[in-house]
């Protein structure tokens, strides 16, 4: 499209040759979506506006950018500018003041117009919300053909033309090409390119050692994951060993107090038996030291009574009465008989033994 003014030569007119020229290159459908996109901004009157305030992006105040619209819009009515082949309302869509509805900042048209239509940016240029979305496909295949599309090198020094013209070349907002000639301005931007692309070059090397730790990180982890289960499951392992040990353990122990339970009867047999032997041996013992002769040393009786009691009929009722053997007048025969018969008697009893002074009595 080409600028609404007769000669060109005015800042409007070179916006809007810089808009035309920028838009050349895309496809029709995408250079109508950005007008469209532009033209439905609201349009803000001056009691919506403070008048003092200025535009964030060319710092012009909202009253200034008023009275320029209403200028432009009396030369219109006047018929002394028609932009060539398009209507009023497009023409009005670079003037004036709007703002963007999604997050309220406040622009005058024709930065908004700059922005979407000749950088094809579907965002806000304050806070970089998004007002349209761009489609990808805006390269030369999709071009219908009916359009002027200028060789690369052709295309850039259009640009430059048209940045030299009216003072964009390019974007300053923040001062660095103040002062400087278009050679040092160009070789400032080369400069900020190259440190541009080598920063992105060590953020990218830097995402990429960031990514290689994050893979170390969750390798370790997953190797420490691995490295806690096998040690887990050799713990539980190991105790399941101890326990099947105690197991045999307690096993052969109730093994051994059953074998003891089932001996006990005849441990305990034979324990009395030891006892009861023990205490005859000691029984015994007793008898075997005992002085038989030690009482009838000392006894005081005589030899006549021993044999009194030798000579005593154990099986008669009578008393057996004392008799002198020695001055019996029975024949020898009877008193050997008699003899005899007492020895025999005697011999009844085992544990009575004959001191050599009772011995004397049998002494014939």
């Amino acid at each position: 499209m080409q600028a609404p003014n007769d000669d060109g030569n005015s800042a409007t007119g070179q916006v809007f040759r810089f808009l035309d020229l920028a838009v050349k290159p895309r496809s029709e459908f995408l250079h109508r979506l950005l007008v469209k996109t532009v033209a439905d901004l609201p349009v803000l009157q001056k009691t919506d506006v403070d008048l003092s305030d200025a535009c964030p992006v060319c710092t012009t105040s909202f009253g200034e950018l008023f009275d320029e619209e209403a200028e432009y819009l009396k030369k219109v009515e006047a018929g002394g500018l028609q932009p060539e082949g398009k209507g009023k309302k497009e023409a009005e869509a670079y003037f004036g003041v709007t703002k963007v509805e999604y997050c309220g900042h406040t622009f005058c048209r024709s930065d908004i117009a700059q922005w979407v239509i000749g950088e094809a940016k579907g965002t806000c240029p304050f806070c970089r919300h998004l007002i349209v979305e761009i489609p990808s496909e805006t390269d030369d295949e999709s071009s219908d053909g009916g359009e002027y599309i200028p060789e690369g090198d052709d295309f850039e020094e259009e640009l430059t033309d048209v940045y030299s013209d009216f003072d964009l070349a390019p974007s300053d907002p923040d001062g660095l090409y103040d002062g400087l000639t278009e050679d040092e301005a160009r070789g400032r931007l080369a400069e900020l390119r190259d440190q541009y692309a080598a920063e992105l070059q060590e953020l990218r090397e830097v995402a990429q050692e960031e990514m290689e730790r994050e893979a170390l990180r969750a390798e370790f982890s997953s190797q420490m994951a691995d490295d806690d289960e096998a040690e887990e499951e050799q713990m539980r392992e190991e105790l399941r060993q101890e326990f099947a040990i105690e197991l045999q353990e307690m096993d052969a122990v109730e093994d051994r107090e059953r074998e003891f339970e089932d001996a006990f009867p005849e441990l305990e047999e034979e324990r009395r038996e030891q006892a009861l032997m023990e205490q005859y041996r000691e029984e015994l013992g007793g008898l075997e030291d005992l002085d038989y002769h030690k009482g009838y040393e000392d006894d005081s009786i005589g030899s006549d009574t021993l044999m009194d009691v030798y000579l005593s009929d154990s099986s008669s009722d009578l008393d057996y009465e004392p008799q002198d053997y020695l001055m019996s007048d029975s024949d020898s025969d009877s008193m050997s008989s008699d003899f005899d018969y007492s020895i025999e008697e005697l011999g009844k009893y085992p544990n009575l033994a004959m001191s050599p002074r009772n011995a004397d009595v049998f002494d014939f």
